[in-house]
């Protein structure tokens, strides 16, 4: 992730990504904690909680966020899936 926020191209191709309404590209993380809401209480949009890993799709801002919180045990892209 510290790549993606260093604004490696190569890193960017590989993570599932997309764009929000207003413009800002967001990318999908999975996230380890055992506090989601407080990752709500951030702005964090989740899409998904299963146990303590939680699926959201986050500008670079967020992330920055997210990987200073102390419930956060560590984040991870979403990598994008390519038919073979």
């Amino acid at each position: 992730m510290i790549e993606l926020l260093n604004n490696n191209p190569q890193v960017e191709k590989m993570i599932s990504s997309s764009y929000r309404a207003d413009g800002a590209k967001q990318y999908e993380v999975i996230i380890r904690t055992d506090q989601p809401d407080e990752l709500k209480k951030h702005g964090i949009q989740i899409s998904s909680v299963f146990g303590d890993v939680v699926v959201a799709r986050v500008t670079k801002d967020e992330l920055r966020k997210i990987v200073s919180l102390s419930s956060v045990r560590s984040v991870e892209a979403g990598t994008r899936n390519v038919i073979q």
